[in-house]
């Protein structure tokens, strides 16, 4: 399933101008990673527990990492926090 997420963002995001939001599933429905891109480059990446709830908020600029991260654990507490700028 990771191949194909990257495939698609590969596809879309080197084609299209626009911005395209990928989402890899589980089998339940809920979402497991969803990518956002803008001009062929990562803008957002959240990853999900397998209960819908938010695991990770990854902030990209051009395509690296940059800005604020976020990792929760299972309850919504923050587990790390970082600020990445370049």
């Amino acid at each position: 399933m990771t191949k194909l997420l990257i495939i698609l963002l590969f596809l879309f995001g080197c084609t299209n101008t626009e911005r395209v939001r990928i989402t890899e599933r589980y089998e339940s429905g809920n979402p497991r990673t969803e990518i956002t891109t803008k001009d062929g480059h990562i803008q957002l990446m959240r990853v999900f527990f397998e209960n819908g709830d938010v695991q990770a908020v990854q902030n990209y600029k051009d395509g690296k990492l940059h800005g604020k991260s976020i990792v929760y654990d299972i309850d919504g507490n923050v587990l790390l926090l970082s600020l990445i700028h370049i």
